[in-house]
């Protein structure tokens, strides 16, 4: 935004080489739609995270679904794998 705004200000008082407006306007034009595109981008994600509903989910048994996934793989390699409860917090 300050770089619009700079370019813009050398345009209207015809100061120095951003007095080229031919040269410069579209460069004013440029720097404006990236700063649309992220504010859009700020907007965009401020509304999902506000409807965001929060979910419990139980790591131990996301750890153990992860496990079963590979089971067959760790018995073949003769690996132990554990999925250990930890109370966080206390």
């Amino acid at each position: 935004m300050t770089a619009a705004t700079l370019l813009t200000d050398g345009m209207i008082e015809n100061f120095g080489k951003f007095s080229d407006r031919d040269k410069y306007l579209p460069e004013v034009k440029k720097q404006l739609i990236v700063i649309r595109q992220m504010t859009d981008e700020i907007l965009r994600i401020n509304h999902i995270a506000d409807n965001i509903t929060p979910v419990n989910v139980s790591v131990e048994e996301m750890a153990n679904q992860a496990l079963n996934s590979v089971r067959t793989m760790t018995e073949v390699k003769n690996i132990r794998t554990a999925v250990c409860e930890r109370l966080i917090g206390t």
